[in-house]
Order: structure tokens, then C-alpha cells, then sequence
């Protein structure tokens, strides 16, 4: 062994048995003595501070200015150490191992420094590392319906790591002007809150919605939404893992016309890559129902709270710029739950009937793409049809193809264009979901006590079962004053005018208003556009009562 620093250093570090726990104590002046004069102090401080990191040396002793072993694996990994720096060509890793791409080499490294930077933030002595990694991200929110669209964001999957983000990504040096992407600014890039880094993020994001979306820069806008407090964690995309900085940029995505519909395309060609995600999916630490989990732990260390979490998410508009042809309460629309009967249009009490002639299979098929477009959890045969975000449907097979074709030629026949398109694959109806409604036939109603003071209006919205859907039932629950579902049974239970609730402390104003505030406003969701109506000089509830077994 060539002799250096490392070497007499080697020769004089303290032992330790294997069994018995005897060890030797050897006192730093008697290190120093064996070291040489010039380069020893040096050498003996930065090898002391390397065992301390590591854990090896103990403590009490070395206040002593002691050098003792903690144990016999600490001493095999110290002079294992030495030994690895004492040699001159000793490697530990062979030439090209950090620039390898290799899956397992790269596996390796990730884990390798996923370990070490763990534990340097885990027993940093204030909990306050300083990261060794800024990564500043410019992330576009698309939210089409209630779904949000997330992008897988490593091409490994693992089980254990929340793989999903929002589409967008990280900022490079190519993002900044070609005279400006030398060497000389990586100091500039390399820190906190670089101004340079922050600018360049809107052509960050150009750049990845065109790397992972295919969208082309005239199909979209965006508005900037907010940025995310600084948030650190040991994370990092496969052999970047270590402790970050992440300084995240949002913006609200709006889609052309054409962006909608290629946007349509690229998700429903790569359900796996593109993933659409609710609300209460990002929110849920366990992610969808598949397993699929999303990274927005800076969204919940910037919120700090769940509830301004979930308020931020629901407060993003849609990204959709394709206009419903019916998007007012005067021009509602109340699809009819049996074939041969009108469809409604129009606000409520003001409704016209549009004939329009269909056979069984096109108004089910009618009936399910309102139901989807409406936003109600439906489910459809996968051979027929795909359900997408934003109300749309890609009809798939022949049959399905030639039922719509059948249905837009009929509305069209009848001046009634109740469907839109995208692109060549996709159709939606063209109804806003606030407005659309469903005959009252498809809805069930229960009346039941909710505890002495209170009642339960329990509402059902049954989907028949079709060639096209397995039919789907859904249950809508409110709980109303003990007086309401007293005026509820009795409208109930026979004749009852306005003037006959006046026994239950209602005149015929107040029920107007409670029905309008207590019941409608949640009906509605399920498209159901009144519960309870005046039919002549009677009430009469708009659905059919569930009959107890």
C-alpha cells in the first residue's frame, strides 16, 4: 500500500474485537503524532468529522479527545473507509457507473442516494438541511367535469411511490434564450427562488404540454394561478433522488376547440400515461380506486389546510371552451324516460314538447350519454363505448356508430341539435349540466323519519338496463324539518291543496320556497327538476313512491 496521510492514519485506528466488546481507546494527540507533520491536523479532522456523520466513533470518549469504536460493524465500516481512501486508484463504483443508463445501475443510484439523503435530513441537528437539488416546475391544471388530468411522471413504475402529476414539468436550461444557456448561469439556476429560473417557466410549460400531450401551443391558454410555497422532500425522478427544492408555478388550462378534442385523443389512446383523477382522488392518500396516487404533497403543505385545498381545486375552471348550444334556464332540457314521449325544452312551468321519433336502443343510447353529460356516476359496455371526462363519449363499435348516426339524424330532422362533436371520435349532448333534466318516471322517492325533529327524503335516479349500460342506480338523501315531511306524507296520501297545509304550519308561499330551497336545489343535481309540483289545484310529488317490503 503506497503510504500517505490515509495509509499511517490506517495503521494506527483504534481496533475493536468482534466478540467480548473489547476495543482499544487511542487519543488523538497519539493519531496526529503518526500522521505527517504538514498534512496530518487536516487529514485527522476531516477523517474525525466523516466517522462522526457515520455514527462510528463514540461520543463520550471523543470529548476526551478519544477515539474509541462504538461497536465491531462500526470499526469494519471505518477502516473500510480509510482503507477506500488510503489506496490512490481504489474505486467503489466502476468508470461510467454515474453516467450509465442502465435500468438497474440507475435503480441502484436512486437508491443509493434516496438512503444517504434520508438520513441527512431525518438527523440534520436543527431539522433544517439545506437541499442539494432546485427543481422549479411549471404545472398546467386541465380539468375537464369534475376530473382533473394527471401525467405519468417515471417511466418505472413502483408501488410504493405516488407516481401522478399534473401535466407540465420541470424547468431546463434549453427553456431560456439560446444566448443565455451556457455555463455561467448554472450558479444563477442552482439556488432558491431564481429569478431567471421563474421567468422562463411559461416556455417550461409550452415545452411539456408538447412533450406529453401533443398540444401544439394555439390549442391552448393559460392563466397563471398561483405559486406554491417552497416545498422540500427527499424525492426526485429516478436517479435524482435527494433532498429538493421545489418551486411549483400553476396555471389554469383553457382548450381550444381542437385542443379539446386532441386532448381527447391522446387520453383515451394512453389510459395509462393520462390519467383523470376527482377531486376526492387527489385528496385521498390512497389515490383512485386502482391504486393510481397523485404527488400534490406540496398543494397540501401550501394549503396547510383540507378544506382550502379542496376549495382551491373546486374554484379551477373548466378548461373547456366548446359552448353548450342549451346553457340557460330557458332553454333547459328534460329527456324523456320512455321512447315515443317529447322531449321538454324550456324553463320550468314553460316547457314545449319536441317530438322526436326514436326506437328503443336510440333513446337508451340518448338517455346514457344525458346521463354521463349530466355528470351522474354511470357505467357503460366498454364493447359500445368509452365514457370520458367533461361529458364526452367515444362511441366505438358499429353498432353504437350507426344508433348514433340514426339519433343526430332524427334530433337534426327535428331542429333540435341536442348533440355536439369533437373531432371525428367524440360526442357530448349539447346541454349545460345545470340545465339538463330527466323524465320524472326514472325517479323513486321514500319518505321516512329522520329522528323526532326531522325527516328523510330519499330520492333514487334509476338508469334501465340496455345493450348499452348494465343500469345504474343512484340515491340522493335530504333531511327535512319534522313539518315538511308531515306536508310531504300528506300530499302524499291523497288530495292536497295549498290551502290544505295550513294545519302544518304552511301557507302556500312557504312551501313553494322550502320545496325550491330544501328539495330542488338538490334534486336537481340528479335531474330531477321538481319534487313536488302544483297540478291544477293540487300538489303532486314527481316521482314514484318506493313501497316499503
Amino acid at each position: 500500500m503506497e503510504i500517505n496521510p490515509f495509509s499511517r492514519l490506517l495503521e494506527v485506528l483504534p481496533l475493536h474485537s468482534e466478540e467480548d466488546d473489547l476495543r482499544e481507546e487511542i487519543s488523538e494527540l497519539e493519531l496526529v503524532r503518526n500522521l505527517p507533520e504538514r498534512e496530518g491536523p487536516g487529514v485527522l479532522q476531516c477523517v474525525r468529522r466523516l466517522f462522526e456523520a457515520c455514527g462510528l466513533l463514540d461520543d463520550r470518549l471523543l470529548d476526551k479527545g478519544k477515539w474509541a469504536f462504538v461497536s465491531f460493524p462500526a470499526s469494519l465500516l471505518g477502516h473500510s473507509l480509510l482503507h477506500t481512501l488510503a489506496v490512490p486508484d481504489q474505486d467503489l463504483f466502476p468508470d461510467g457507473y454515474w453516467r450509465s443508463s442502465l435500468v438497474d445501475d440507475i435503480e441502484e443510484q436512486r437508491n443509493l442516494l434516496r438512503s444517504l439523503e434520508s438520513r441527512r435530513k431525518d438527523w440534520h441537528p436543527t431539522r433544517s438541511p439545506t437541499p442539494i437539488r432546485y427543481v422549479y416546475v411549471a404545472w398546467g391544471i386541465i380539468r375537464l367535469g369534475d376530473s382533473f388530468l394527471l401525467y405519468h411522471r417515471e417511466d418505472h413504475s413502483r408501488p410504493d411511490v405516488k407516481n401522478y402529476g399534473f401535466p407540465g414539468g420541470r424547468f431546463k436550461p434549453l427553456d431560456l434564450p439560446a444566448d443565455m444557456r451556457g455555463v455561467a448561469v448554472l450558479r444563477e439556476l442552482h439556488k432558491p427562488a431564481s429569478r431567471l429560473a421563474m421567468g422562463a417557466l411559461r416556455q417550461t410549460l409550452d415545452r411539456e404540454l408538447k412533450e406529453e400531450l401533443k398540444l401544439p401551443n394555439e390549442y391552448w391558454r393559460a392563466t397563471p394561478s398561483v405559486e406554491l410555497k417552497p416545498f422540500r422532500t427527499v424525492e426526485g425522478a429516478r436517479n435524482t433522488h435527494v433532498l429538493t427544492e421545489y418551486l411549483i408555478a400553476l396555471s389554469a388550462i383553457s382548450l381550444t376547440p381542437d385542443g379539446e378534442a386532441c386532448l381527447l385523443d391522446k387520453t383515451d389512446a394512453k389510459p395509462e400515461e393520462l390519467v383523470w383523477f376527482s377531486i376526492d382522488d387527489l385528496m385521498n392518500p390512497t389515490g383512485r380506486t386502482d391504486g393510481k396516487r397523485a404527488f400534490i404533497d406540496a398543494f397540501h403543505a401550501h394549503f396547510c389546510e383540507k378544506v382550502q385545498l379542496r376549495s382551491f381545486l373546486q374554484s379551477i375552471p373548466s378548461s373547456s371552451t366548446t359552448e353548450y348550444r342549451f346553457n340557460s334556464s330557458e332553454s333547459a332540457v328534460e329527456l324523456p324516460a320512455l321512447p315515443g314521449i317529447p322531449v321538454l325544452v324550456g324553463g320550468t312551468g314553460k316547457e314545449k314538447e319536441w317530438p322526436v321519433k326514436l326506437s328503443s336502443d336510440e333513446h337508451a343510447l340518448l338517455l346514457l350519454v344525458g346521463a354521463w353529460g349530466k355528470g351522474l356516476d354511470v357505467e357503460a359496455d366498454q364493447t359500445h363505448i368509452t365514457l370520458l371526462p367533461g361529458g364526452w363519449v367515444k362511441v366505438k363499435s358499429t353498432v353504437a356508430k350507426t344508433t348514433l348516426a340514426a339519433i343526430q339524424a332524427r334530433l337534426v330532422s327535428s331542429k333540435l341539435p341536442l348533440l355536439q362533436h369533437a373531432g371525428e371520435h367524440f360526442v357530448r349532448i349539447s346541454v349545460s349540466p345545470l340545465h339538463l333534466f330527466f323524465g320524472t318516471e326514472l325517479f323513486h322517492y321514500r319518505l321516512s323519519p329522520d329522528g323526532d325533529q326531522r325527516g328523510l327524503v330519499t330520492v333514487e335516479f334509476r338508469l334501465p338496463d340496455t345493450i348499452w349500460t348494465g343500469g345504474r342506480s343512484l340515491h340522493l338523501s335530504i333531511s327535512v324539518p319534522r313539518r315538511m315531511r308531515d306536508c310531504l306524507a300528506a300530499i302524499e296520501s291523497g288530495t292536497v291543496g295549498p290551502t290544505d297545509l295550513e294545519p302544518y304550519g304552511y301557507s302556500d308561499d312557504t312551501m313553494k320556497k322550502n320545496c325550491k330551497e330544501m328539495l330542488d336545489a338538490e334534486t336537481r343535481k340528479v335531474g330531477l327538476r321538481k319534487l313536488v309540483r302544483l297540478s291544477g289545484k293540487n300538489y303532486l310529488i314527481c316521482a314514484t313512491r318506493i313501497i316499503a317490503a
